[in-house]
C-alpha cells in the first residue's frame, strides 16, 4: 500500500498536454469553444474481472498556483468508454486525469496520466510553391509534409481582396485548384494545419502565381512578354520558354527582370510562352500561365507597275498603273518629281487589284514629270513599287518637233505616232520606229497642234503634251444678219484665225444702251431670235494667241 500511495502521488504531479503512459491512456483532451464541451479521447476500457464500479474524471484550472482537483465527470457505465464528454463553465485550459475504480486482482483504483486540454496548434511550414500546370492551366499548390504528433489535415485558402477564403480540406501535401483561372490574373494562396482538437496553426505566408501577358508588334517583328514577380520568395532569375508551331517547349532565354522581348519573329507562325521562376538559393521553381500568339500572314503586293503616262491637257496628266495581291485597305502612294532623284509624295490613292488610274493636276507645258507608285503593306512599309517612269515631253526647236522617249515598264515601245489635231480629234500624221531619231521637221507657216503617241508592243499608249504653231490674229465681223436666212449670215459670230477665246469678250447692246448678250468662249454667237429688226451696237476686245489685242466697235443690222 505504501508503494501504491507513492505511485499515485507521482502520477498526480506529472502533467502533459497529451500522453499514452499508464494502464489508462488518454490520447487527447479537446475543448469545443462554441459550447465549452470537453471531449476526452482515451483507450478503450475493459472489465476483465467483472468488478467494475465507476469512471471518474478530475480536473483543475492550469495556473501558477493551482487549486485542488475537482470531479468533473463520473459514470458507472463502460458504454462508449473510448470517449468521454462533459461541459465546463468556461473556456479556460484545465488539466485532467481519469480514475478507473475496480477491485480486480487486489487493485482498487487505476489512474491515468494528468493531461492538459490541447490548446496547441500543429506547426506550419511555408508553401513550397504555387505553380500553373502547363497542360491544364490550373494552379497547383504544394507544401512540406507536417510531422506534428497530433496532425490531422490541411485547410487551403485563396486570397479574395483582403480576405482569405477556405476552398479545400485535405490531408495530402499538394492541391490542384480546378476552379482556378490563372490566365486572367495573378492568384494568391495560403494554407494552415489543424489537429484532432481542430486547433489551427497560423496561416502560411501568401504565395501567388506569375500572370503572363503578351503584346505583338508585327511591324517591328517582335512579341513583348510581361509578368508580375513571383509572390512568396525572392527570384534568382526567370527562364523564358517558347514553343513554335506546337513543338516542345524549349528555353529561349533567361532574365532578372519581369519583361522580355522576343525579336525577329516570323509571319504565319504560332508562338507559345511560359515563364519559370527559380527561387534564390534553392531548387524550387514555379511556372506561369501559358500565352500564345499567332502572327499574321499578310498579303504582299507584287507586279506593281505603271502602264502608261498620258498628258490630257496643259494641266492634267493621267497615270495608268496596276498591282496584284495587295491589301487594298491601305492607300497607295503617288510620288512625283522633275528628275528621277528628287521624287516626293504628292498624294495617296485608293485602288483595287488590277488596273487603276490616277489623275495629277500639274503644268505640262514646260518639262516632263517622273512618277512612281508605291503599294505599302500592313506596316506602311514599301511592300512593292513601280519603276520610275517619265512622261513624254514634246517641244518645238525652230522647225523641228523633238520629244523624249517613253519606256514602258513591263513591255517595249514599238512606234511613235506623230499626231495632228483637227478640230477635237487627233489624227496620225506619221509613224516612226522608236529606234529612229525623236525628231520631225514641220512647216512653221501652217498653224497646227501636234502631239506624240507612243505605242507599246502590248497596245498600251502614252501621249505627250501638245505643241501648237500659232497663226496671226485675223478677225471677220458681219455687218448684217438675217435670222431666217439659209444661205447667208443667220447669226452674229466673230470669225477668223489665231483668236484666244479664253480672253476674248464682245458685248451687244440695243439702241437704248441695254446689254443683250456677250460673245465669249462659252457663247460664240448671237442668233437674235427674240429681238426685233433694226440696228444694234457691239463693242469689246479680241485677243490673239500670240498676244495681239484688237478693239472691236461697230453696228450690226438685224433683218427678219
Amino acid at each position: 500500500m505504501r508503494f501504491l500511495l507513492i505511485l499515485i502521488l507521482s502520477t498526480l504531479v506529472h502533467s502533459h498536454t497529451w500522453g499514452f503512459d499508464g494502464p489508462i491512456r488518454i490520447y487527447t483532451i479537446c475543448l469545443n469553444p462554441s459550447d465549452s464541451t470537453v471531449n476526452i479521447r482515451l483507450s478503450n476500457l475493459s472489465n476483465p474481472c467483472i468488478t467494475f464500479n465507476k469512471i471518474v474524471v478530475k480536473g483543475r484550472e492550469v495556473k501558477p498556483n493551482p487549486d485542488p482537483f475537482n470531479v468533473f465527470y463520473s459514470s458507472n457505465s463502460l458504454t462508449g468508454s473510448s470517449n468521454i464528454s462533459f461541459k465546463q463553465n468556461d473556456l479556460k485550459q484545465r488539466e485532467f486525469f481519469l480514475e478507473y475504480h475496480t477491485a480486480c486482482n487486489g487493485v482498487d483504483t487505476t489512474r491515468s496520466d494528468t493531461i492538459r486540454t490541447d490548446f496547441s496548434a500543429p506547426n506550419s511550414l511555408p508553401i513550397d510553391s504555387v505553380s500553373v500546370e502547363l497542360s491544364s492551366q490550373k494552379v497547383i499548390i504544394g507544401w512540406p509534409k507536417n510531422n506534428s504528433p497530433d496532425f490531422m489535415g490541411y485547410f487551403v485558402y485563396i486570397r479574395n481582396g483582403s480576405n482569405n477564403v477556405r476552398i479545400q480540406d485535405l490531408n495530402t501535401e499538394s492541391y490542384t485548384h480546378l476552379a482556378s483561372n490563372p490566365t486572367s490574373r495573378s492568384i494568391e494562396y495560403t494554407y494552415n494545419v489543424y489537429d484532432s482538437c481542430s486547433n489551427e496553426s497560423l496561416l502560411a505566408p501568401l504565395h501567388g502565381t506569375m500572370y503572363l501577358t503578351r503584346r505583338l508588334d508585327f511591324c517591328l517583328k517582335e512579341i513583348e512578354l510581361n509578368w508580375n514577380a513571383y509572390i512568396g520568395w525572392t527570384t534568382e532569375f526567370y527562364e523564358v520558354y517558347v514553343s513554335i508551331n506546337g513543338s516542345s517547349f524549349q528555353v529561349l532565354d533567361s532574365t532578372n527582370t519581369t519583361n522580355y522581348v522576343h525579336q525577329n519573329i516570323e509571319a504565319n507562325t504560332t508562338y507559345c510562352y511560359f515563364i519559370r521562376s527559380h527561387k534564390a538559393n534553392s531548387t524550387y521553381t514555379s511556372s506561369s500561365n501559358r500565352v500564345c500568339q499567332s502572327t499574321p500572314n499578310p498579303r504582299i503586293a507584287n507586279s506593281t507597275h505603271i502602264n502608261s503616262i498620258s498628258v490630257l491637257d496643259d494641266n492634267i496628266i493621267n497615270i495608268s498603273w496596276s498591282t496584284q495581291d495587295a491589301l487594298e485597305t491601305i492607300p497607295a502612294q503617288v510620288l512625283r518629281g522633275s528628275s528621277p532623284n528628287n521624287l516626293v509624295q504628292i498624294a495617296t490613292t485608293n485602288y483595287t487589284n488590277g488596273d487603276n488610274n490616277f489623275v495629277d493636276q500639274v503644268s505640262t507645258t514646260q518639262n516632263s514629270w517622273y512618277y512612281q507608285i508605291i503599294v505599302p503593306d500592313t506596316c506602311q512599309q514599301n511592300s512593292d513599287s513601280s519603276k520610275v517612269n517619265e512622261s513624254i515631253f514634246l517641244r518645238l526647236n525652230n522647225n523641228d518637233l523633238e520629244w523624249s522617249s517613253y519606256q514602258f515598264e513591263d513591255t517595249s515601245a514599238v512606234e511613235d505616232l506623230i499626231q495632228i489635231e483637227i478640230g477635237s480629234t487627233w489624227n496620225t500624221l506619221l509613224s516612226k520606229d522608236t529606234s529612229s531619231t525623236n525628231r520631225h521637221l514641220i512647216s512653221l507657216k501652217e498653224p497646227n497642234c501636234y502631239r506624240i503617241l507612243t505605242v507599246s508592243k502590248r497596245g498600251d499608249t502614252s501621249s505627250s503634251n501638245k505643241v501648237c504653231i500659232l497663226s496671226n490674229l485675223q478677225v471677220y465681223v458681219p455687218n448684217a444678219i438675217r435670222t431666217t436666212s439659209t444661205v447667208g449670215n443667220d447669226v452674229f459670230e466673230i470669225k477668223g484665225a489665231g483668236i484666244d477665246w479664253g480672253k476674248t469678250s464682245i458685248s451687244i447692246f440695243d439702241r437704248w444702251g441695254g446689254k443683250i448678250t456677250e460673245i465669249n468662249q462659252g457663247n460664240r454667237f448671237w442668233k437674235a431670235t427674240n429681238e426685233p429688226s433694226g440696228q444694234y451696237i457691239y463693242t469689246g476686245y479680241v485677243y490673239g494667241v500670240k498676244g495681239e489685242v484688237l478693239m472691236l466697235k461697230g453696228k450690226i443690222t438685224v433683218l427678219k
